[in-house]
């Protein structure tokens, strides 16, 4: 049996691998110190109270009131939507009724009722301050 060497490699007795693992692992040490770290990207359900930086979605004739805090995404269905108010939020959301995305900008609010003519379904709601 002949085993074949590399003159320029044979130095190295067999730590290939564990230089590759090696290097591997400060790559990725150093790839998770610069990479930023971020909290879990969700919208919370919030008390109203009287705080008007909250977003606020109406609903069931302006009876209903239900306000959403913090940057992020949350998958809902809010039945009979009359008016988005953003607050200090950017408001994006898909809607029923063939309207699909729909955006509400800070400190903007749109009434469905007076613009549309009728109250809509809320199936999500994306929130940033940007």
């Amino acid at each position: 049996m002949v085993i074949r060497t590399n003159p320029r490699t044979s130095h190295r007795n067999g730590n290939g691998k564990a230089r590759r693992l090696g290097a591997l692992t400060v790559l990725t040490a150093a790839a998770a110190t610069l990479l930023p770290v971020s909290g879990a990207n969700a919208v919370d359900r919030v008390d109203c109270g009287t705080r008007n930086d909250f977003a606020k979605v109406y609903n069931y004739g302006y009876g209903g009131r239900l306000c959403f805090a913090n940057d992020g995404w949350m998958a809902v269905r809010i039945y009979n939507v009359d008016r988005i108010d953003a607050g200090n939020n950017r408001v994006v959301t898909y809607l029923g009724g063939g309207l699909g995305s729909w955006t509400v900008f800070n400190w903007e609010q749109y009434d469905f009722n007076s613009n549309q003519g009728h109250q809509v379904m809320m199936y999500d709601i994306n929130l940033s301050r940007w």
